[in-house]
């Protein structure tokens, strides 16, 4: 493989190729117009004799023979105790009496997968999918958190002072997350409720496929776990009265409903458990604005690092910004230094010509939901940033947000 400063790229082997075999010249005449030696002037003419035009390209450094290779019979005794065990290079070295980087070698020849990109269970390849389009599938789940008592819990107090602060004999009790989220953007949608019977599920359903026909998404069907609330009767009305077609995974197998689980996961890394609490109100008043940030801020790296909101704009070309906060209708604000111009029909905006200056425009407040949120059609500001996506930030768009939320707090205050 030629680097940047090799002065014989594949074209210009051949050219020198050419000067010495159709061309006829002398190999050091060929060699030093092209800044090259002999030897090497000598070596591409003769491959382009034996080979023609393919002799141009680079041939492999791996050696005929290997004598000095791992045995066959060892070889496959690693991958055995891999496929066993699921264990790493450096305990199959450990087991089989060769170096780690050998048994690394081996499991790369062997096209086995690394152990994250397994699953613990089976130690089968993760095998993910999306969905086509949003609201083609719904994952719905619980996540059973405990509640914090007033004052702090263990993770202020101390596990001793922390038990001594619980509100005995009842304990504070659980609070039930239950999440609703969009196979294909990863939209979650998440109410704290009282328990998980059969009622309450079918309760949150509703409010679910109301709150996804708001962001203009259709529920066509749910995937559950087999809990004794999503099995019942009451479930299954409720699907037949929406018109959703109800799914279940295999039981013992929450993988299926990995993407809801994993948002579980990123929701006690993110917030649940991200600081100590002095309260649970103190906790629950986090949530929204960390909810809004996951929709349409926080890059998701299931979906090339946009935020899911990015993934439900409904209108070709409908460029949104989305504040988390409540502001009078009808209010203009302008913004220094940003320009804003309205999406008509089927023309573009001047984000997609930098070459043209975008006309200063304003920020339209437009109803949203319960909310109101800021909203343009191609933003663009002095230097280059612009924002993109049903209230998505993206990497470049993040400048920009801070001048946004600045310009809007200043002229919308709390």
């Amino acid at each position: 493989m030629s680097h940047r400063n090799a002065p014989l790229t594949p074209t210009g082997r051949l050219r020198l190729a050419r000067c010495v075999v159709d061309d006829g010249r002398p190999l050091r005449r060929a060699a030093e117009r092209f800044q090259a030696g002999h030897t090497t002037a000598a070596r591409w003419a003769g491959r382009c004799r034996q080979l023609g035009e393919a002799g141009k390209q680079d041939r492999s450094s791996r050696p005929h023979r290997s004598p000095r290779r791992t045995p066959t019979a060892l070889e496959q005794r690693v991958v055995r105790l891999r496929h066993e065990h699921r264990i790493g290079p450096v305990r199959l070295a450990t087991r089989t009496g060769i170096a780690s980087s050998t048994a690394h070698r081996i499991l790369v020849r062997h096209h086995l997968p690394t152990l994250a990109a397994t699953d613990r269970a089976t130690g089968e390849p993760i095998r993910r999918y999306e969905r086509s389009r949003p609201g083609e599938l719904i994952h719905v789940d619980v996540k059973k958190l405990g509640r914090i008592p007033d004052g702090g819990g263990h993770k202020v107090l101390g596990r001793a002072a922390g038990r001594a602060n619980q509100d005995r004999p009842g304990g504070t009790g659980y609070a039930y997350l239950h999440t609703a989220l969009d196979a294909h953007s990863r939209l979650a949608y998440t109410e704290d409720l009282p328990d998980e019977k059969a009622d309450t599920c079918a309760g949150f359903l509703r409010r679910v496929t109301a709150w996804f026909g708001r962001q203009g998404i259709v529920t066509e069907r749910v995937l559950t776990d087999n809990a004794r609330a999503y099995t019942k009767n009451t479930w299954r009305d409720t699907c037949r009265d929406l018109g959703i077609s109800p799914r279940w995974i295999r039981p013992w197998r929450p993988q299926t409903n990995g993407k809801v689980e994993r948002f579980h996961r990123t929701l006690l890394d993110e917030w649940a458990y991200i600081r100590s609490y002095t309260s649970d109100t103190e906790r629950q008043a986090a949530f929204p604005d960390w909810l809004d940030w996951y929709s349409y801020h926080r890059p998701h790296t299931g979906i090339d690092g946009q935020p899911p909101a990015s993934r439900v704009t409904t209108l070709s070309e409908q460029h949104t910004w989305g504040v988390y906060r409540k502001v009078p209708s009808r209010t203009i604000v302008r913004l220094p230094g940003c320009g804003a111009v309205q999406h008509e029909g089927g023309r573009r905006t001047a984000a997609h010509h930098p070459g043209r200056p975008a006309a200063r425009g304003s920020w339209r407040v437009l109803p949203k939901n319960t909310d109101f949120y800021a909203q343009c059609w191609g933003v663009m500001a002095e230097d280059a940033w612009w924002v993109y996506g049903d209230g998505g930030v993206g990497v470049a768009g993040q400048v920009l947000y801070e001048t946004v939320r600045t310009a809007m707090l200043a002229c919308c205050p709390r």
